[in-house]
């Protein structure tokens, strides 16, 4: 189910931007962001709870999807929050995405860099460190080093 969610995001993401080529005047974008303003609430709402919540794009298609099933004959306000939602969704995700790939990026350089710092450390000073738990995790002393 988790695959068919994300080829419908990438399929919906190229696709509704043409559907709604034509733009909204003021009121029709305010009407719109008021519905995607109003899922987002509901699906918080529901995430407070402990219930697993639908995303607002989803909840946005369910509660305007057209009948007959076309997207083009679903009326332009809803279709372009439709867009709104999930242009939102694909952006988070890829925010996410960049997020954890920016944190296994930081873990990195923090191990290397706890590396270098250890070369360049006379001995004494990093049994001094692992024995008062800010080193590379050894404790006790080293053979040799000056307690």
């Amino acid at each position: 189910m988790r695959y068919g969610r994300e080829v419908a995001l990438r399929l919906l993401a190229g696709v509704l931007p043409r559907l709604n080529w034509r733009g909204a005047t003021a009121g029709e974008l305010a009407r719109a962001t008021r519905i995607v303003d109003a899922e987002e609430a509901i699906a918080a709402d529901r995430a407070r709870r402990g219930g697993d919540p639908q995303p607002p794009w989803q909840r946005v298609a369910v509660a305007h999807w057209p009948p007959g099933d076309l997207l083009f004959s679903m009326e332009p306000v809803a279709r372009l929050a439709f867009e709104m939602a999930v242009t939102e969704e694909v952006k988070r995700r890829a925010l996410a995405g960049e997020a954890a790939t920016l944190e296994g990026r930081w873990r990195e350089a923090e191990e290397v860099a706890g590396i270098a710092d250890a070369l360049f450390l006379p001995a004494f000073v990093t049994d001094w460190l692992a024995r008062h738990g800010r080193g590379s995790g050894k404790t006790g002393t080293s053979p040799g080093s000056a307690a």
